[in-house]
């Protein structure tokens, strides 16, 4: 499997592997237009800071998963570009929705990992740990001291896979929103400090 930064003839694939892999907030945020607006979002997102999209490809050189690291704590100017693929209306729900995600302040030492998804049909191979790898090892070489992720508290699998990595919960959010659109009670924020030996056996 190898591990890449995303290109332009990626956009439609890394759209389709977010609506899928995480529908659960996407499908709340933008209904039937998720796959539009992820289109305009990674198209937007392209090249707007450091870090970004990262693909996995598989032997035959399919795109089977996907990572958005931000090495910054800049987002791209996206509001734009979704209102004119899906409307004023949809953009302006999307952005409420989709808050409820916001990582907040993110500290200059800072790497976050926004977004992490796998196509359906290749789970449980690995390639979630592979992108966290790559994700730890941009930001170390991009000289943070740490990487973290949101995680909503009932994802268990989730929490697995980051706790396997080296991640711990440094934060809690409660959140009614989140429990009204997305069933969760609340979510998490996982952290990684970099530079000290990961877990025995994560990689």
């Amino acid at each position: 499997m190898e591990i890449r930064p995303a290109l332009a003839s990626d956009t439609s694939t890394i759209a389709g592997i977010l609506a899928e892999g995480l529908g659960d907030k996407y499908g709340p945020a933008f209904g039937r237009h998720a796959v539009r607006a992820l289109t305009a979002i990674v198209r937007a997102s392209a090249g707007a800071w450091p870090g970004g999209y990262r693909v996995a490809v598989d032997d035959d050189g399919r795109a089977v998963g996907v990572a958005f690291l931000g090495l910054d704590g800049a987002g791209a100017p996206v509001f734009g570009p979704i209102s004119q693929e899906v409307g004023v209306v949809t953009a302006i729900r999307a952005s409420v929705v989709l808050l409820a995600f916001a990582k907040g302040r993110v500290e200059a030492d800072e790497a976050h990992i926004d977004e992490l998804a796998v196509a359906p049909d290749a789970r449980r191979r690995g390639v979630a740990s592979a992108l966290l790898v790559e994700c730890c090892e941009a930001a170390e070489a991009a000289g943070m001291r740490r990487v973290s992720r949101w995680v909503t508290g009932d994802n268990t699998p989730a929490r697995a896979l980051y706790s396997g990595a080296g991640f711990r919960v440094v934060g809690r959010r409660r959140w009614w929103i989140g429990r009204l659109l997305f069933g969760a009670r609340g979510a998490l924020l996982m952290e990684r400090r970099l530079g000290a030996p990961p877990t025995p056996g994560w990689r």
